[in-house]
């Protein structure tokens, strides 16, 4: 299936065309910490846009490498890559989507992880944009929702194999999907 973001990226690298440098999403200090307790895996920021966030996970001693399929004029290394052509499962690490554009590459990646039981994903968003991103079906697969992830208020939903995300659970960082869909997208 060929997403919307996959047609504009075809359109935009033929003609040679750059993004601008845009930040869409800031971490809170809270979200840094919740990826620390993971920080002996890899992250990969997916649809990095401009490689900020990548940046920042970097910044507090993570190793994280930002991907997109859309150049942009960034002073952070992204490499163009699409993450519907990768093999997450045998590659490895944690998958941190944060902000995505609403085309519906995101739902697609969802699915291609099994829904997360192939490997770690993590989906960061403004609570208006969920029911354009995530399915309620797919939203029920989730292991955790995580509010105050983002400087503008974003929710962290996250899913993966058995018990990945246990340790949060166990710290009170998170409640395994504490809201009913409709709750968390009408907020």
């Amino acid at each position: 299936m060929t997403s919307i973001a996959q047609l504009i990226s075809s359109v935009v690298m033929g003609s040679g065309m750059v993004f601008p440098d845009h930040r869409f999403f800031t971490p809170t200090k809270k979200f840094l910490d919740i990826l620390w307790e993971y920080r002996n895996y890899h992250f990969w920021d997916i649809g990095a846009g401009n490689g900020a966030t990548a940046h920042d996970i970097r910044r507090e001693g993570m190793d994280c490498r930002a991907i997109d399929i859309i150049p942009r004029d960034s002073a952070h290394p992204v490499e163009m890559i699409n993450a519907l052509d990768v093999d997450w499962e045998e590659l490895g690490g944690i998958q941190l989507v944060c902000r995505p554009n609403h085309s519906g590459w995101f739902g697609e990646l969802l699915e291609k992880s099994y829904l997360g039981d192939a490997f770690p994903l993590v989906y960061v968003g403004l609570r208006r944009n969920i029911s354009v991103d995530i399915t309620e079906n797919q939203y029920g697969a989730a292991d955790l929702v995580i509010d105050g992830m983002g400087e503008e208020g974003e929710v962290a939903i996250f899913w993966g194999p058995s018990r990945f995300w246990q340790k949060l659970i166990n710290m009170g960082e998170g409640v395994a999907c504490p809201y009913e869909y409709e709750e968390l997208v009408d907020e």
